[in-house]
């Protein structure tokens, strides 16, 4: 579909670093076109959720608005270990400690200071953007296509709400992506890593852990079975340890009867701030849900197709996720209900990639339009008021 060209990036590893740097320049022009310079804009600070003292001289803040989660994580990687001052500047303690993957290794190569953990911090999110795209790419080229597709990566919420707002998403994203070549190319040992790797992200990876115990019970392989479930232990050990130390999460709120989050969202109409605002952001409100909604038919048409193989088990449980999580404020943008599913809206890229299959591929880049558009409006919005 695209042909091979001498200017073209021809490994996956020249993708990874055409896309590092991509993403990196996207930072820097909304850092330095809409918040000053200011890089803690990207954790996306809000005036109504309260900063830890000493912090707001150093802190861009969003007026008017409680945030978002990157500002959680940014604490946690200050102090990871429980208990922690911290913990009260957090909205659900338990839920975002227990994803402690990110803020954890930002932390490691942040050596503990505070003055480096915001950088190491930006580096983690670039590392797994580019492992994202690498093994994209990877998984593309074990099936004969020209490894630049591999950029669709940077297309996913998951990865966008990464370098947007210093979300744990993006790593989940690429963790499935090397799922999904680990699993291809025979690499057990990598898949291993993938597993233990995914839960610690962010809680949905474990269901990746029980795709991939699922395949190996079907098919009567026990140690295997076993081998991939124990993946998830130092996830489960990291869990009880932060279920000891904080309150219990609220995060079931989320979940409702399947589908009819999608059904009520559907009959929503979101209000702009202008009447040109309206007309796009009404657009592409119709256009988001209508890609999410054929991404999700299409991964559970291939869950059927594929139920005993761990990528189509794994599909089906990432269907079946997106449909229960369906509280209004989950699915009140794509920004939220996006998410969550950023492994599934991959695989449908990739799927269609491969098969050549134009909704397969626009139904999910449908979902990440807007999710891309927030952080480009704020850029456009900084520049015209100059």
């Amino acid at each position: 579909m695209i042909p091979q060209h001498r200017f073209l990036p021809r490994t996956p590893t020249q993708v990874a670093v055409l896309a590092v740097l991509a993403a990196f320049c996207w930072q820097a022009t909304q850092v330095y076109g809409a918040f000053g310079g200011n890089w803690t804009a990207l954790f996306y600070h809000g005036e109504l959720f309260r900063l830890p003292p000493g912090e707001a001289a150093t802190t861009y803040v969003f007026p008017k608005s409680a945030g978002y989660d990157g500002q959680a994580y940014r604490w946690i990687a200050r102090d990871p270990v429980l208990p922690s001052d911290y913990s009260r500047y957090i909205d659900d303690p338990r839920l975002r400690y227990r994803r402690i993957l990110v803020p954890g290794l930002a932390h490691l190569l942040g050596a503990g200071q505070p003055g480096a953990i915001e950088v190491a911090y930006e580096i983690v999110i670039l590392g797994f953007v580019g492992l994202g795209v690498y093994w994209t790419s990877a998984y593309l080229a074990t099936m004969g296509l020209t490894p630049v597709w591999g950029l669709v990566f940077l297309a996913t919420p998951g990865s966008i709400g990464s370098l947007d707002r210093m979300l744990v998403d993006g790593a989940l994203t690429a963790l499935f992506a090397g799922f999904l070549y680990a699993t291809a190319s025979g690499r057990t040992g990598l898949r291993d890593w993938v597993l233990v790797a995914a839960p610690l992200s962010r809680d949905t990876g474990v269901l990746l852990v029980a795709a991939a115990a699922a395949e190996a019970a079907l098919a009567r392989d026990w140690r295997r079975a076993f081998r991939a479930a124990a993946c998830a232990l130092p996830a489960a050990c990291w869990s009880l340890f932060v279920s000891w130390h904080t309150a219990p999460s609220l995060v079931f709120r989320a979940f409702t009867w399947p589908g009819s989050g999608i059904l009520s969202r559907a009959l929503l109409v979101r209000q702009f701030s202008s009447p040109a605002m309206q007309i796009v952001g009404v657009t592409l409100d119709s256009l988001a849900l209508a890609g999410y909604t054929i991404s999700l038919l299409l991964a559970i048409r291939a869950c059927w197709s594929g139920r005993r193989q761990a990528t189509g088990v794994a599909l089906g449980m990432i269907a079946m996720l997106a449909l229960m999580l369906g509280h209004r404020t989950h699915m009140s943008d794509p920004y939220g209900y996006g998410r969550p599913v950023s492994p599934l809206l991959l695989w449908a890229m990739l799927n269609g990639i491969q098969k050549r299959s134009w909704l397969s591929i626009a139904a999910p880049l449908a979902v990440g339009l807007p999710v891309a558009a927030y952080g480009l409006q704020g850029v456009l919005a900084a520049f015209f008021r100059r």
